[in-house]
């Protein structure tokens, strides 16, 4: 078999009939280049069918062309969802991503976090299921030797760092209203599991949305399911949803602070014989793709997923581009979906 060579920048320049610097001040769009040599280059680098080695372009520059973007779950889709929006404008500015499946462990986030920093990526798209004094220090501290997004509302109050996020109170609220004005008056809860707390704020929404209409929050009411790292949060919704009809037979309605808690609540009322809404509303948060998939369609508090992807990949690279951005907090609102879960 003919071994074919592999063209590089010099055969660009010898077929151009032109230096090695020029070739290179048109591809990095450095430096003065007259607009015929510059069609010239442009010709010679289409009919070579030359393609720039990545790892030379890494020295020559000093950046990857790479960022990152840790996610605690990679089972729940709406990291999935998100990391298609970051892509997407990453892919349009020449940037890949590396997805990173920190599996709800500290301790993973650091490794991570080192084994990135080796590879010398251009940026860090941080998403976390706890703030602690640990990670709050960790992560501020790298966000000093690399730009770096945090991307949970959680962190949103903290000065002198980037944030994409969305306040989840308010719209917490919203929803106990909804079901309120359907006629539900035994409204529970089901949080994400004891060791997450960046979405406490939605649990927090729901307590305050009870106060406002005069309903009180029993403490049985309120499941804050025990981590576990072989079950799913579906199967984890399951599971506390048993828990909580058992003990609490007059539930009528359900909040969870997940689409996937709340598809777990829902399999278990089927399972149960328990009519969806008719006995038990169901009411998730998100509004990740499932919500049409499961029947019945779930009603979600929407997050606006594809912008703050989106937003969040055009602010990172900006930071890696400008440098100058010490402190950008993009915080966006939830709206409550309806649909026949409800």
């Amino acid at each position: 078999m003919e071994n074919k060579k592999k063209i590089n920048i010099l055969d660009v320049a010898s077929h151009a009939g032109v230096s090695k610097t020029t070739v290179s001040r048109v591809m990095n769009n450095n430096g003065y280049v007259a607009q015929r040599t510059r069609e010239k280059v442009n010709r010679a680098i289409s009919e070579l069918n030359y393609a720039p080695s990545a790892f030379a372009q890494n020295i020559r520059t000093g950046k990857s062309k790479t960022i990152a973007m840790m996610i605690p779950d990679t089972s729940n889709t709406f990291y999935m969802e998100i990391f298609k929006a970051v892509e997407d404008i990453a892919l349009k500015n020449g940037y890949m991503v590396i997805l990173c499946n920190t599996r709800r462990s500290f301790e993973t986030e650091v490794k991570y976090a080192d084994k990135l920093m080796k590879r010398n990526i251009d940026g860090l798209l941080y998403f976390t299921q706890q703030r602690t004094p640990k990670n709050e220090a960790f992560f501020r501290e790298l966000s000093k030797k690399v730009p770096l997004v945090f991307m949970d509302y959680a962190f949103a109050d903290v000065e002198d760092i980037c944030c994409v996020a969305m306040e989840c109170k308010s719209c917490s609220m919203d929803a106990v209203k909804l079901l309120y004005d359907k006629g539900k008056r035994n409204i529970a809860y089901i949080n994400l599991p004891d060791a997450n707390n960046v979405t406490l704020n939605r649990c927090e929404g729901y307590k305050q949305g009870l106060r406002n209409l005069g309903l009180s929050c029993r403490p049985g009411l309120v499941i804050l399911p025990k981590e576990s790292k072989t079950r799913t949060m579906v199967e984890i919704g399951y599971g506390a949803a048993k828990k909580l009809i058992t003990e609490n037979s007059d539930v009528d309605a359900v909040m969870t602070a997940s689409d996937q808690l709340a598809i777990g609540v829902i399999k278990y009322l089927k399972a149960a014989k328990i009519r969806i809404p008719d006995d038990v509303s169901v009411l998730g948060f998100d509004d990740t793709v499932m919500c049409e998939i499961v029947n019945p369609p779930l009603t979600t508090i929407r997050q606006p997923i594809r912008k703050m992807g989106n937003e969040a990949a055009k602010l990172l690279i900006k930071m890696i581009t400008e440098e100058q951005i010490s402190q950008i907090k993009i915080i966006y609102n939830g709206s409550v979906i309806e649909r026949q879960s409800t």
